[in-house]
């Protein structure tokens, strides 16, 4: 039940959601690691394409017949696309590229972590994020930066623990890349408010 403000949920760190389509950085950037696309290969629209039962619908209707660039695709958010790809790369591999950027939660290796359909806490995703922009280095992220004694003294942290690359920095720039395509010319043009160089989902 809510008590107020002071319920204790921290949302940032607790509380666990579909990502959707904000998850689809993964897909794109497995389809990157494993070699199976360029930001140029050419991806199906159309369901049909799709291997065993697995049919998501394109949000976009105008989306479901001719094939386009994968930069296209991830910046129209076209879910035939990333589910196709996902399947091309492998869902195991899409996991395990969330999971070395930062993703903790449990991800299943099913088709449908495509689209996000695995809950994830909003701290998570924004770190995967932040390892991407980083060049594919992960980090644990750390919310308290230095801690200083009554004596005025700083105490030292723990060091952090050094996590093995993610992707490596030509795949993350890439990536980053096709994400600026989203905020340029896809569905995230609405950040363009913000007046500043910016790549998202």
């Amino acid at each position: 039940s809510y008590e107020g403000p002071r319920a204790g949920l921290d949302r940032a760190t607790q509380s666990k959601r579909q990502p959707g389509s904000t998850f689809k950085p993964f897909v794109f950037g497995a389809g990157l690691v494993t070699r199976k696309t360029t930001p140029a290969t050419l991806l199906p629209t159309d369901p049909a394409a799709l291997e065993g039962g697995y049919r998501p619908k394109n949000y976009d209707k105008s989306t479901g017949g001719e094939p386009l660039r994968a930069r296209a695709a991830l910046a129209k958010s076209v879910n035939v696309s990333a589910a196709w790809l996902g399947q091309q790369a492998g869902p195991a591999e899409v996991a395990k590229l969330a999971s070395a950027l930062g993703v903790e939660s449990e991800l299943g290796a099913t088709p449908s972590i495509a689209l996000g359909a695995y809950e994830v806490t909003p701290r998570e995703l924004a770190n995967a994020y932040a390892s991407i922009a980083a060049g594919g280095q992960a980090e644990e992220p750390r919310l308290v930066l230095k801690v200083v004694g009554p004596d005025g003294v700083e105490i030292p942290l723990r060091p952090k623990p050094q996590r093995p690359r993610a992707m490596s920095e030509a795949e993350a720039y890439v990536l980053t890349d096709m994400l600026r395509s989203v905020v340029g010319e896809g569905t995230g043009r609405g950040a363009q408010a913000l007046r500043r160089p910016i790549a998202g989902k």
